[in-house]
């Protein structure tokens, strides 16, 4: 079950109510969560799964960053507290120093660390890698997609067409997650905007 920076916004300052919601936590084995943060501004994952229903929840928080910025932390912590998964005595650990050495591909880092993590919760051996440049490439030919189909005549893409842009919205399974965030929305670029240029090159 995946939670969109939006409905971890929503959740960081306040519990959860919606009853559909709350059922998919309680069936849930594993919840992955992208947090944005101010301050900087700043993309990070939190990261719960147990192995059976009813067992405690084993809790990550993972930043990109070589220093993790304590205000990502503090806005992923709050957000597990407030879904009931983080204990409110329980600290999540500082993790260790993440592969970005830029200041404006976090959310790059995070959609690899994303694939990677659901990945080894699929089966795949712990530690798969999943290339930034891969991530990259993938996310240009995606907008170069939207873009084709907004162009008169063209054939529709589907539901693809009508979503919003990854590197804001986080995976498309995130959808599941919509329904909370509608109490409290909050502002993105506009559709024409966020696919109107790719991504900037790797260096």
């Amino acid at each position: 079950y995946i939670l969109s920076p939006a409905v971890c916004t929503v959740y960081a300052g306040f519990k959860p109510t919606d009853v559909d919601f709350l059922s998919q936590r309680d069936s849930s084995l594993f919840i992955l969560g992208v947090v944005w943060a101010s301050k900087p501004n700043h993309f990070t994952l939190i990261r719960a799964e147990r192995e059976q229903l009813g067992l405690p929840w084993k809790t990550e928080f993972w930043d990109p960053l070589k220093q993790s910025a304590k205000s990502s932390r503090d806005a992923g912590q709050a957000v597990l507290r407030n879904l009931g998964i983080l204990p409110p005595e329980t600290e999540l650990p500082v993790p260790g120093a993440g592969p970005q050495t830029d200041g404006w591909s976090c959310g790059l880092h995070c959609l690899a660390k994303m694939e990677a993590w659901i990945r080894e919760w699929r089966g795949e051996p712990p530690g798969v890698a999943v290339a930034i440049q891969e991530v990259h490439e993938r996310l240009n030919e995606f907008l170069s997609n939207l873009r084709a189909a907004k162009k008169p005549g063209a054939q529709s893409s589907g539901p693809a067409a009508g979503s919003s842009c990854p590197a804001t919205e986080g995976s498309g399974a995130a959808a599941g997650a919509s329904g909370p965030a509608k109490a409290a929305p909050v502002q993105h670029e506009s559709f024409e905007k966020a696919s109107s240029s790719e991504v900037p090159p790797l260096h």
